[in-house]
């Protein structure tokens, strides 16, 4: 958590359950860039934190406080988002350029700078307007960055046209795509964060520039869903999900100084379950993380024992990203009646692939990027997800991304 002090912008770790003086510990008197929305960024195993200071470096310390460091040459940095896998850092500069910046931390030599276009509904056609990226978030398998981007289009009067949008980025491949449509003037989507058990959710800011009022909302990139979390004034609200996913936690300015507050969220990730309730007076710029490990990875004999259908199983596609063709592969532990269905990034159905009842085993099916009147599909993210069906229990659902290129 970042001081909401109007004089003191230093970094503090403030335990969930704020009990004693004790749960709320200054890491460093070294004050936080506080011009950005991702300041700060923690690795996936909570040890590490790296931040950007007040005059724009990249700052390294360890979690408990200790090690302390700079880690940039120049002092040009605004937003930062570590790699879950920790073998990369996105940035934004504070220069007003169209560039994300991607370090490659192990081969320096394979760093990007993608330069931003705004994607529009029509294919292959791009729109010059991006002006500059703020907030960074990386999706948990390291592929994809959601951002949001401050655009300009001139209007026919001379003047123009400014808001802001929230894009997904395919690093490897530099192909961006929406994750909504246009928006009436006057109204701008920002800030957005993934959870941090499902990259399928998002929180974000709505803000309407008109009434100067902001709104929390939570959102599914699979299924198109999006819901309010919460009215939030005029405050804006960099919200951010908990480790398990099950709240989201966001500042809002009390009189003069922002504080934090947290809300439940239901099953679905996206739909509130209570009103919010005050967390941390005088914080701002929350990042809630975990110090520990995910589950480590499957060693050859458990991805063995895994590919034995024992349990229903949807793995990536191979290969991935694809051009022309790709292989989908599931399997079903007991004859079951199935369905796999290829949507695109608003939700809308691409094919049906199969369905039909099906006997127990593993089963590969190909997908030529053809939609179901044998149009080929255009160039970008797409998700798969197979549904099984068993007499009396709740459906499966199981959800994979892939990435077609043209």
């Amino acid at each position: 958590v970042v001081n909401g002090e109007p004089d003191d912008s230093s970094l503090f770790l403030v335990r969930p359950q704020i009990d004693s003086d004790e749960d709320v510990v200054q890491l460093t008197t070294t004050q936080v860039f506080t011009g950005t929305g991702n300041p700060v960024s923690v690795s996936d195993d909570g040890s590490i934190i790296l931040f950007v200071d007040s005059e724009n470096f990249i700052r390294f310390i360890f979690s408990d406080g200790t090690g302390e460091e700079v880690i940039s040459e120049d002092g040009d940095w605004s937003s930062i988002a570590l790699s879950p896998d920790g073998k990369r850092l996105a940035a934004t500069s504070v220069f007003q350029d169209t560039t994300i910046y991607i370090f490659d931390l192990q081969d320096p030599e394979r760093s990007q700078e993608i330069t931003l276009y705004n994607p529009t509904t029509q294919e292959g056609v791009k729109a010059d307007v991006t002006l500059y990226a703020d907030a960074l978030d990386w999706n948990l398998t390291s592929e994809f960055i959601i951002y949001d981007a401050y655009n300009s289009v001139p209007q026919a009067n001379g003047d123009s046209l400014t808001f802001w949008s929230i894009n997904l980025l395919d690093v490897d491949n530099e192909i961006i795509f929406p994750l909504f449509p246009a928006l009436p003037e006057g109204l701008h989507t920002g800030n957005p964060s993934f959870g941090q058990t499902n990259d399928n959710v998002f929180a974000f800011d709505l803000y309407d520039e008109v009434n100067d009022l902001d709104e929390i909302w939570a959102g599914d990139v699979f299924t198109g869903s999006t819901n309010l979390i919460e009215d939030n004034g005029s405050s804006i609200g960099y919200p951010r999900y908990s480790p398990d996913d099950t709240e989201l936690v966001f500042q809002r300015v009390e009189g003069d100084t922002p504080a934090l507050r947290r809300i439940s969220i239901g099953e679905d990730k996206i739909t509130p379950e209570s009103a919010s309730e005050p967390y941390a007076s005088e914080g701002q710029l929350p990042t809630w993380f975990t110090i520990g490990s995910r589950p480590e990875t499957p060693t050859a004999i458990e991805e063995f024992a895994e590919s034995q259908p024992g349990a229903f199983r949807l793995d990536q596609t191979s290969p991935n990203p694809f051009n022309p063709e790709t292989v989908i592969t599931y399997g079903l532990p007991a004859p079951a009646e199935v369905r796999l269905t290829i949507y695109d990034v608003t939700g809308g159905v691409v094919r049906i692939l199969d369905s039909g009842f099906k006997p127990a085993g593993t089963f590969n099916l190909s997908w030529s990027g053809r939609d179901a009147r044998g149009r080929p599909v255009g160039s970008g993210v797409y998700f798969y997800q197979l549904e099984v069906l068993e007499h009396g229990r709740k459906p499966v659902r199981l959800t994979r991304k892939m990435t077609v290129l043209h």
